[in-house]
């Protein structure tokens, strides 16, 4: 019987050990339950267990992992995930059986076990390189990558963007609907330009404060009383009752009685 050799000996048993750590791994979403509203997917590892005599093997897919998305109790940033995006799963130094089932108070794990492949949770926003969306060449409106971005519906026809330009900018790109619903709203620029088709303004009431005013438009049509004082300079022909109140000439007034 040859001797045993302790570090070897140890070294063996430290690695059997590791065998069963997790730690991190990519994984595949595969399934999601309940629409996401309770932040629960399925996932597929992505990297198999290899064996020593060179083979591998896929891991099972893991359950109801929580999904980790920037919030606090209050706010959220909140998007879609979708069968097939990838994810950066951590394992819990303790079993969360008890915090998945809980409202977040302190609990008793259900065992003993330390990063266990069932005590995953999900970061999302992992891509392989060959699928980065920071790619411009992959996103419909004209990409820095030194902006900072909030984008939706990547590459497709309903891509929109609100962009914050490295150079301080701000640009919001869209060619679907815009909506602000408020109760009141304050704009403060230098100067403001609104160029669109159609420009419709629904309001009680309206007022606009301003030095001068000069509105350009080949016709314009006014219904509705109009109050109006102060000057009033016409550099070109009054209409009313189809005369023209500039060249009309009343009858000659009739001789005192």
């Amino acid at each position: 019987m040859s001797d045993v050799d302790l570090p070897s000996l140890l070294t063996q048993s430290f690695q059997a050990g590791l065998n069963n750590v997790c730690t991190a791994l990519p994984c595949m979403v595969v399934e999601i339950p309940n629409n996401l509203t309770d932040l629960r997917v399925h996932v597929q590892p992505l990297v198999n267990r290899k064996k020593k005599d060179g083979t591998s093997e896929e891991m099972n897919v893991l359950y109801n992992v929580p999904v980790i998305m920037m919030g606090s109790s209050t706010s959220m940033v909140s998007f879609p995930l979708h069968v097939g995006d990838t994810v950066l799963c951590v394992f819990s130094q303790r079993a969360i059986d008890v915090f998945k089932a809980g409202m977040g108070l302190p609990q008793t794990p259900s065992d003993f076990r330390k990063f266990d492949i069932r005590d995953a949770m999900a970061i999302t926003g992992l891509y392989p390189f060959a699928k980065s969306l920071n790619n411009p060449a992959v996103r419909k409106w004209s990409h820095n990558t030194q902006d900072m971005v909030v984008c939706h519906n990547i590459g497709q026809a309903t891509e929109t963007e609100i962009r914050i330009l490295n150079a301080g900018g701000i640009v919001i790109n869209t060619d679907q609907d815009a909506v602000v619903n408020c109760k009141e709203s304050e704009l403060n620029c230098q100067k403001s330009t609104v160029n669109c088709d159609n420009s419709v303004l629904n309001t009680t009431t309206a007022e606009v404060n301003a030095s001068s005013l000069a509105v350009s438009a080949s016709s314009t049509t006014w219904t509705g009383d109009i109050n109006h004082s102060g000057v009033f300079n016409n550099s070109g022909s009054v209409i009313s009752n189809g005369k023209v109140l500039d060249t009309h000439v009343h009858g000659a007034s009739p001789p005192p009685s």
